[in-house]
């Protein structure tokens, strides 16, 4: 009865684990394709992250571009202010359900959460509430 009860509670369990999984595959392909654009010294970080932002990160992002003075003092994605656009990125998921980025010396931290096979980011490295404080 025992070894029954074990083996259905396992096959309930299994599921769940593997969404889980797909989930942070997901939630590191986001983080990947936001380097891969962000290679480009073109493209703006902030328009990358926008695009990737779900609605109150976008909000953010948005008051730090109204703002009268610059509200980065380095560039999010790379937390560098002068960032080496080549370099390599090491992208994993951490327990805590955020998306690291490790660079070279340093890290950046990504909040991003997952609905309906969609993910958004919601904060990068804590900037958000600065971002929402700029004025």
């Amino acid at each position: 009865m025992k070894k029954t009860l074990f083996l259905v509670c396992l096959a309930l369990l299994i599921p769940s684990i593997s969404y889980a999984n797909d989930d942070s595959a997901a939630k590191i392909n986001l983080v990947k394709q936001v380097y891969q654009e962000a290679r480009n010294p073109e493209r703006l970080s902030s328009d990358i992250l926008k695009k990737y932002a779900d609605p109150s990160f976008k909000k953010a992002l948005n008051v730090a571009d109204r703002a009268e003075e610059g509200c980065f003092d380095a560039d999010p994605i790379w937390n560098s202010q002068d960032p080496d656009y080549q370099e390599k990125v090491r992208v994993s998921a951490l327990s805590n359900g955020k998306v690291r980025a490790l660079l070279s010396g340093r890290h950046v931290d990504y909040s991003v959460s997952c609905s309906n096979g969609t993910c958004k980011i919601s904060d990068v490295g804590g900037w958000k509430k600065v971002l929402l404080q700029c004025r």
